[in-house]
């Protein structure tokens, strides 16, 4: 199905999208999907801290070895380290074959955007826009999007435009995902 979200950009509605913390329980709960319901799920990992170290090793365990999956560093945003933590953690989720898409919001750090822009340098073709919903409504609805393809649609990039409805919910999160085409 499509979305308009503006007239200037079309969007196409994607596959179910879990936010899951990067614990053990929430890899060993996809583990346990069905095969057929595998193939309709791209995870969006929020990684927590202490389990960074762990995330390879969990995704190992539980995942195929050409997973696709959104990876959010948003509980390390305001760490001086977040640059370097998210660009290691994606290069080595690709060494292992993996297909990690990075998450970037406009409500992150400049630091975290420097991990993100040194990514797209090095070859990631995915990136994610998780967009708080307080940030998103109707009346900026238009100025949102542009930007948003404006910082990042040059590049080429094959873009996911995440809507997060969890502050509506007090803390339970409603995800909208929409993709460029």
């Amino acid at each position: 199905s499509k979305c308009f979200l503006s007239k200037t950009r079309r969007l196409k509605m994607i596959r179910y999208i879990p936010v899951l913390k990067s614990k053990v329980t929430s890899f060993r709960a996809l583990r346990q999907l069905k095969t057929e319901s595998k193939v309709k799920v791209t995870p969006l990992f929020e990684i927590v801290p202490k389990t960074e170290d762990d995330l390879i090793k969990n995704l190992r365990a539980n995942l195929h070895e050409s997973a696709e999956f959104f990876v959010d560093f948003l509980f390390f945003d305001g760490n001086p380290e977040v640059s370097s933590l998210l660009i290691s953690k994606i290069n080595e989720c690709v060494s292992y074959k993996f297909s990690p898409i990075p998450i970037w919001g406009p409500d992150r750090t400049p630091e975290y955007l420097k991990g993100i822009n040194t990514l797209l340098e090095q070859g990631i073709k995915k990136i994610g826009i998780r967009l708080p919903s307080d940030l998103f409504l109707p009346e900026n609805e238009e100025e949102i999007v542009n930007s948003v393809f404006e910082l990042f649609a040059s590049r080429g990039l094959e873009i996911y435009v995440i809507l997060d409805f969890e502050s509506l919910n007090e803390g339970n999160s409603a995800i909208y995902v929409a993709q460029s085409v």
